[in-house]
């Protein structure tokens, strides 16, 4: 059995259980050399809907959690069983199976990342946009871990514009999972930078709002505490007075929670502490002590036409 999921926030959290697995080495060995005619012969073209030699596959290459030979074989982490699959898979009729997680062979890629199973399982036609049993594409769960590794791989084609990978990673960027997040949302859980600089440079929405709450990236940095990412992000041009569903701007969420460093940043990169929130509060409402509220108004102060002087 195999397990993966998006962060949500979570560091550290184990993201594939392949302790309890179906087959062992050797069974996969065995599988692969009875599966191949299989895959080889099974049937001219998935297209040939009229076509009885072939059917889809849900036989004994399958197991009781639906993992077929090839997810076994990530899984289990024998690349060259993987890749022999893959190459013999004319027909690619295990490379998209989704087993009872609806993972596919490239979610558990990137899990246990693989990068060169990655680029061949991208290479041989496999889909960017598949969600998991948690609405995670592969994409989301590269973003969420602590390399660049994997997301590097799942774009290198994708950086030509003439690339069909192109168009499907710009949808892939957009897809939120069943938790509201994007990947680049997952990208600030994890608190990596340097994912949230190369999916900010790939296009990803840097104010995309979480449709539960309407968080932004930069709600979600200010809540996590990270000044860094707090950082960066508003000098990606975030938008520093976006609003939550609840009216609170990213200034609200640092004073309310008493990040003063974070409210000098976001004040200096033009946040308006007189906005108000559904409940009428600004930030100078939330300031819990008069040394903040000194700090908000000293700020606040040195503005020319609504623009920070400093």
């Amino acid at each position: 059995m195999a397990q993966a999921g998006g962060s949500s926030g979570l560091a550290g959290e184990e993201k594939c259980d392949s302790g309890i697995a179906s087959f062992s080495e050797l069974d996969i060995l065995h599988q692969i050399q009875a599966g191949v005619s299989e895959l080889e012969l099974g049937g001219r073209s998935p297209d040939a809907a009229s076509d009885e030699t072939w059917r889809p596959i849900r036989d004994p290459m399958v197991d009781e959690d639906g993992d077929t030979i090839l997810h076994q074989a990530i899984i289990h982490e024998i690349p060259a069983v993987a890749q022999e699959i893959i190459s013999r898979d004319v027909h690619k009729r295990l490379l998209d199976v989704q087993n009872d997680f609806k993972q596919t062979p490239l979610h558990l890629a990137v899990v246990t990342e693989q990068t060169t199973i990655i680029v061949l399982l991208l290479r041989a036609g496999v889909s960017l946009e598949l969600q998991d049993w948690q609405g995670n594409t592969p994409l989301h769960l590269a973003s969420g871990q602590c390399s660049l590794d994997s997301l590097l791989a799942l774009t290198s084609d994708a950086q030509d514009k003439h690339h069909a990978a192109h168009d499907s990673l710009a949808r892939a960027l957009k897809i939120h999972n069943y938790d509201g997040h994007t990947c680049l949302h997952e990208a600030v859980f994890a608190c990596n930078n340097d994912n949230v600089k190369y999916l900010l440079e790939m296009g990803s929405d840097i104010n995309a709002q979480d449709p539960k709450s309407g968080h932004t990236a930069l709600h979600f940095a200010v809540e996590l505490r990270r000044p860094t990412l707090v950082e960066l992000l508003a000098k990606k041009n975030a938008d520093i007075n976006a609003s939550t569903y609840s009216g609170c701007t990213p200034l609200h969420l640092a004073v309310g929670r008493g990040a003063m460093d974070l409210a000098v940043m976001l004040l200096a990169s033009g946040a308006d502490a007189g906005l108000r929130n559904m409940e009428q509060d600004s930030a100078f409402d939330l300031a819990g002590s008069n040394e903040e509220l000194n700090i908000l108004s000293t700020y606040d102060d040195l503005k020319i036409g609504g623009q920070p002087v400093f």
